[in-house]
């Protein structure tokens, strides 16, 4: 998973975890309100002293059951004043915690964009990409070709690290990218571009393989492309590779 997906990952992860506390912040209202109707159904089955007329200790009892009325009472108000305590501290937490990481993703978000702006320009590899196509549409057997099947196998990188790649496939070496993949001619990309990672357009990644290591690797990459042709593909094109082969 990369960057983008990771924090996609967690960024709904914590909504998932806000809608929650709303969620149940809402829900408690409901709760105190049962809690009232609870209350105003016990105070409605007080029963007063007269009504138990001359019965043997109905005073007593009265009095006993006014109490326990009373008691009940209390003790569920004093719930509900609880939840409402509850639900305003949630939904406090809940605001200023959404405030909070709101604002940390903004300045995460700035500053993942100033550093793209200062250090390398976005969509430079997939510019690269976009460039190579365009000219094996045109050439279909070219370096374009060899080296659009090199870099499709890094695309994993997307524009990480990429400097301006893609300036230098469409400004520099756009005519040796349209020549056949002939050894002579993958050397030299190999030699420009190591030319270029190293410059100041390029990157730190870019310089950690040398011309040497490109040149082999895009050999390989040469190798694997042949075996995708077509034979009537192949044979022409190893026929402008190889002049000499029968």
């Amino acid at each position: 998973m990369d960057v983008p997906e990771a924090s996609s990952a967690a960024g709904q992860r914590m909504q998932v975890q806000f809608d929650a506390v709303d969620a149940a912040a809402r829900a408690l209202p409901n709760q105190v309100a049962a809690l009232g109707q609870t209350r105003q159904t016990l105070t409605a089955r007080s029963v007063p002293a007269e009504w138990l007329g001359q019965v043997p200790g109905s005073q007593t009892a009265a009095t006993g059951h006014a109490g326990n009325i009373a008691e009940s009472v209390r003790q569920l108000t004093a719930a509900g004043g609880r939840l409402d305590n509850i639900i305003g501290g949630m939904q406090a937490t809940s605001t200023g915690t959404r405030a909070f990481d709101d604002a940390k993703t903004k300045k995460q978000q700035e500053q993942n964009q100033q550093l793209a702006q200062v250090e390398y320009p976005p969509g430079q590899r997939d510019k690269a990409l976009a460039v190579l196509k365009e000219i094996e549409a045109k050439n279909p057997i070219s370096v374009a070709a060899v080296a659009r099947n090199q870099l499709e196998e890094v695309m994993w990188l997307r524009n990480f690290e990429s400097g301006q790649i893609g300036d230098h496939y469409d400004k520099d070496v756009r005519e040796l990218l349209g020549k056949p993949p002939t050894d002579a001619n993958l050397l030299e990309l190999a030699r420009t571009e190591t030319e270029f990672w190293y410059s100041g357009r390029g990157s730190y990644l870019g310089m950690t393989m040398g011309p040497d290591w490109r040149y082999g690797y895009l050999l390989s990459s040469r190798a694997d492309w042949l075996t995708e042709l077509t034979p009537a593909l192949r044979e022409d094109a190893q026929h402008r590779i190889f002049p000499m082969s029968p």
